[in-house]
């Protein structure tokens, strides 16, 4: 056991990174000492030149070159007077060859030290004060080949391509992996081989980024083609970060490719499929948008910003909310939030605003869009401006409407029938007549409203009205709410559009007239009967007296009623 009288000064490169190794070295392990926290900025030589320091523990953190600066200033500024130095850093034989040629006794593997392993080490190095400690560097580099061998096995086992390079891009190392997938031997990718393997577009361009990247002492991303070994070329994501020395330089560069050809073939398909959709929506006559799942805009067409005259920041969000008509937004508005949230189709109309000022009626229809797993990603539209037909629209409704009041004042019965004489429309005065609901009245069978005496009558002349799109005219007895058939003359006529031709007819009531007519023939049947009857001389025709009680001539007969 080495006295508690020890002293292990403790080198770390950032505040913190001591404590672990004084949790190893904490009293009631193996070996005790006394230690003593420095960093790379601090008084090392002095504290090594007024204080007894049997140890020093160098955390180097390789490619930082500080840690081995403070290696270089201690053996040359102390000289033999130095401490032994253990160097603690990463598992690499090349690491553990330099600290020893600057002067370390032992190298430790950052990650795989123990209390045990450190307590035995400070202990070596203390009592045969370093000057010993060489022989044993044999089963250290040793060990280090041992572990290079497994690291060497590990990088064998991962998907990716691997390797090392010189600054001027020539290569030292590959793992096994490169050759497996170029179809290289070693030696043929050694050196500047690996630039057969990449795709000819794009050697120049990955040799340029290269360059930059170890110009500048930066890590380098780039993506280029790979040639297979059956000579098919695929896209791989390539990482390389830069190795540097004490001063900074660049020497050695350690890179990975990883094959992203699905995922680069995916990408770049979509993007095909964007810039189609960005130029189909671009040249379509018409205002096509996308929303969110929030509602909020994510892209308008060219012709949405020309026809308002807004920039596509100032629609972009919320922004489309401004270019509603006022009167239209709140409803609009609710009405679209309230498919996004339901993340149903949508269709709404409402005025907006053009560039000139002038609003203009548009007809809005939205589909919702989901991912491939079915996630709601928002509502892609398209906007029509469809004012001249709106506003036909509005100003037939607005006619109807005054059409509907004549209807409703005239005592007249107005009704509509299609092609076939199916009711359209009754007036509220024929519901009130047959004392029969409008919506009844539109199924009715009107043979079982019409006098019996006239239905084929009516029947016979419908049917030659309906085919030959005459005017139909006809009188009969029509059955009113009371029971009572009282006459009418029904006339109609066939007008309309090849879309949408109607049969437009009035009723009218004549019953009054038609009794007096038939009074009126009643009577004069009778007048004749007596005058048939009557034994007398009969002249040829009866005199008839004129305006101011003037008698005619027979001859000159006046005309029958």
């Amino acid at each position: 056991m080495v006295p508690p009288d020890r002293t292990i000064l403790l080198i770390d490169v950032l505040p913190g990174t001591a404590e672990p190794y004084q949790y190893l070295l904490q009293p009631g392990a193996e070996c005790s000492y006394r230690i003593i926290t420095e960093s790379y900025n601090g008084s090392i030589l002095a504290l090594c030149r007024s204080a007894r320091v049997d140890a020093i523990l160098l955390e180097s953190r390789f490619p930082d070159p500080q840690g081995w600066a403070v290696l270089d200033q201690l053996k040359a500024q102390l000289g033999e007077q130095c401490p032994p130095i253990i160097v603690i850093d990463e598992n690499d034989v090349n690491l553990a060859r330099r600290a020893f040629k600057t002067g370390a006794v032992d190298y430790l593997v950052r990650g795989q030290i123990t209390s045990d392993s450190l307590c035995q080490a400070l202990c070596t190095v203390i009592s045969t004060d370093g000057k010993s400690h060489n022989a044993e560097r044999p089963k250290t580099e040793a060990a280090l080949r041992e572990s290079e061998a497994r690291l060497q096995a590990v990088t064998n086992l991962v998907p990716d391509l691997l390797w090392d390079s010189e600054p001027d891009g020539s290569t030292n190392w590959y793992n096994q992996r490169w050759m497996e997938y170029t179809g290289q031997t070693f030696e043929q990718a050694i050196g500047w081989g690996w630039i057969e393997a990449i795709h000819p577009d794009d050697r120049e361009a990955s040799a340029r980024r290269y360059r930059e990247a170890v110009e500048q002492g930066v890590p380098l991303r780039q993506e280029h083609r790979i040639r297979r070994h059956d000579g098919v070329y695929r896209w791989f994501l390539v990482n390389a970060f830069p190795l540097r020395d004490e001063s900074g330089k660049v020497i050695k560069m350690y890179g990975a490719a990883t094959d992203i050809h699905e995922a680069w073939v995916a990408i770049e398909a979509l993007r095909e499929s964007e810039e189609r959709f960005r130029t189909l929506a671009n040249t379509a006559p018409a205002l096509i948008w996308y929303n969110d799942a929030q509602g909020k805009n994510r892209f308008i067409n060219q012709y949405f910003l020309d026809f308002t005259g807004k920039s596509a920041e100032q629609i972009r969000g919320e922004g489309w909310h401004d270019l509603v008509h006022p009167e239209d937004a709140e409803r609009y508005i609710a009405d679209y939030l309230a498919a996004v949230h339901e993340r149903c189709s949508w269709h709404n109309r409402n005025r907006i605003r053009r560039h000139d000022g002038v609003w203009r009626w548009h007809d809005n229809y939205a589909q919702p869009l989901f991912s491939t797993n079915g996630i709601y990603l928002g509502h892609v539209g398209v906007t029509i401006d469809n004012t001249e037909a709106i506003e036909a629209g509005i100003a037939l409704q607005e006619s109807e409407q005054r059409y509907r009041h004549l209807v409703e004042l005239t005592p007249h019965l107005v009704w509509n029938a299609d092609e076939q004489g199916r009711n359209t429309y009754v007036s509220p005065q024929m519901s009130a007549y047959l004392g029969l609901p409008p919506e009844q009245l539109l199924n009715l069978d009107w043979e079982t409203v019409i006098h019996p005496e006239d239905v084929d009558h009516v029947h016979r002349t419908w049917m030659e009205a309906v085919q030959t799109g005459i005017p139909y005219e006809v009188e009969y007895r029509l059955r009113r709410v009371d029971g009572e058939y009282r006459w009418h003359l029904v006339r109609a006529v066939f007008e309309g559009n090849e879309q949408d031709r109607k049969w437009f007819g009035v009723s009218t009531d004549i019953h009054d007239r038609k009794r007096a007519e038939i009074a009126l023939r009643e009577s004069e049947a009778k007048y004749r009967s007596l005058y048939e009857l009557t034994p007398i001389s009969k002249p040829k025709a009866l005199p008839w007296f004129g305006p101011n009680d003037r008698q005619h001539s027979p001859e000159h007969q006046a005309p029958r009623v």
